[in-house]
């Protein structure tokens, strides 16, 4: 699949052979991004077990000037179980911004997911990219929280530039969390084996969403490169 423009870019699909191409425009782009490294693309593209990622790129002579990536996720879309990408790792180097050629390859991935079962790519756009996934087609949902119930007052310590003993006394003034309801946080190297009875828990609540059994959390985090 390929797409020619006048001056002579192609916007074109490419898969794993052309992996040090993809991964030359993410570390030019984006310098201190883990992607510039084999294994990482290798664990999240291409041994992905939730299906098959595509991959867009601009090239100019032969040489990947631009990319964007949707890797497969295991979801539920109105309680129905299926398959989203993740888009991810946007990028145009510095020679060839300011050309138009972000909104068409963001099209061009959508619609290529959107063949191979992935009806819904899913991204997190930073102020750079808004603009050009929005002419795409991207829909804004909601604004991405974070949530934190600190239990370990060495990391709340650490975290906020705090003694230790003052650490524990603002967790316990603070937090509701911990001690008070029997909770204790223990470190592990991997997922306990019993995260799909806690997910076979959550699942009924998810209308929308990532399938956070234990196949995603295998593959997440036991099966990350620099695990555990």
């Amino acid at each position: 699949m390929t797409s020619p423009r006048e001056d002579g870019l192609v916007l074109r699909a490419v898969g794993p052979d052309e992996d040090e191409g993809l991964r030359a425009v993410i570390a030019e782009a984006f310098p201190d991004n883990p992607k510039a490294r084999a294994a990482i693309t290798r664990w999240q593209y291409w041994d992905n077990p939730f299906g098959s990622t595509r991959a867009w790129v601009w090239d100019d002579g032969g040489r990947i000037v631009a990319t964007y990536i949707g890797y497969p996720v295991p979801v539920v879309l109105g309680g129905v179980p299926g398959t989203a990408a993740i888009g991810v790792d946007a990028a145009v180097l510095p020679s060839h911004q300011g050309r138009g050629l972000f909104t068409p390859l963001s099209r061009a991935l959508y619609a290529d997911c959107g063949v191979h079962g992935m009806p819904l790519t899913i991204c997190y756009p930073n102020a750079n990219s808004t603009a050009g996934i929005t002419k795409a087609g991207w829909l804004p949902v909601a604004r991405l929280r974070t949530l934190v119930a600190p239990f370990d007052d060495a990391w709340l310590a650490e975290r906020f530039s705090l003694p230790r003993p003052a650490a524990r006394l603002v967790r316990a003034a603070a937090f509701a969390t911990g001690s008070a309801h029997g909770l204790a946080a223990v470190e592990v190297a991997a997922p306990p084996p019993d995260v799909d009875a806690l997910w076979g828990q959550v699942a009924p609540t998810v209308t929308y969403g990532v399938v956070r059994d234990q196949a995603w959390w295998r593959w997440r985090y036991s099966g990350h490169p620099d695990a555990p």
